[in-house]
């Protein structure tokens, strides 16, 4: 089963390739995996307001990094944005979960090497450098 963040990561990715609306990405998951109604909105929630938030997030993103530019893939960026996302604007949200969730994701849908970066672009924020 997808979990709500894997499916905001894809609502969003397929946004990013394809131009797909967030609103039919999460449809899509919606309808093939009937999660409960928290799980949608919280996959809503971090879906809209990653886009919603995006140039904010990409200013964070690149304080974590500094002073090497932030060069990533769009998958790569957009799975951070999300992590960044749930941290800095919703308050419910701990940062463990956040970083598990993530790097699951990570694991299963990108290079390893991606998964070790977002590790300590995360552990910066436990560690209350940004």
């Amino acid at each position: 089963m997808t979990t709500a963040r894997a499916a905001a990561y894809f609502a969003l990715l397929n946004y990013a390739k394809q131009g797909t609306f967030l609103k039919d990405s999460l449809s899509e998951w919606l309808k093939s995996e009937r999660p409960p109604l928290q799980e949608l909105r919280l996959a809503q929630e971090i879906a809209y307001g990653t886009m919603r938030m995006q140039r904010s997030l990409d200013a964070i993103a690149r304080q974590l990094v500094a002073p090497n530019p932030l060069k990533l893939k769009p998958k790569e960026l957009i799975l951070l944005r999300t992590a960044l996302y749930q941290h800095y604007y919703m308050d419910r949200v701990p940062l463990y979960a956040i970083v598990d969730q993530t790097l699951k994701i990570a694991s299963q849908h990108l290079h390893a090497s991606v998964k070790k970066f977002l590790h300590a672009v995360l552990g910066k924020i436990k560690n209350k450098e940004i």
